[in-house]
């Protein structure tokens, strides 16, 4: 399936959601839990998101990727995070 992208740098949510899903933004953010607003603030400035635990888990879900791929698609070392 063709997906249209950015010209400029993609944040991290969006290549992730372009990436992992078929779900356009309005759908993303419905699953995911967030507003349309703060969501396209989030890609279109490239801020860094405030997510809630259940936010993530949620992105993880439908993303169908694990925490740990999560984490690093958005530039954080998890290396030093305790597995417990």
């Amino acid at each position: 399936m063709s997906r249209k992208r950015f010209s400029q740098k993609e944040s991290a949510l969006e290549t992730l959601r372009l990436d992992y899903t078929d779900l356009n933004q309005d759908e993303f953010v419905i699953k995911i839990g967030v507003s349309r607003t703060t969501y396209q603030r989030w890609i279109r400035e490239d801020k860094e998101p405030r997510l809630t635990p259940s936010q993530i888990t949620n992105i993880c879900s439908i993303c169908k990727i694990s925490f740990n791929t999560f984490f690093e698609s958005l530039g954080l070392d998890i290396s030093e995070v305790p597995k417990k």
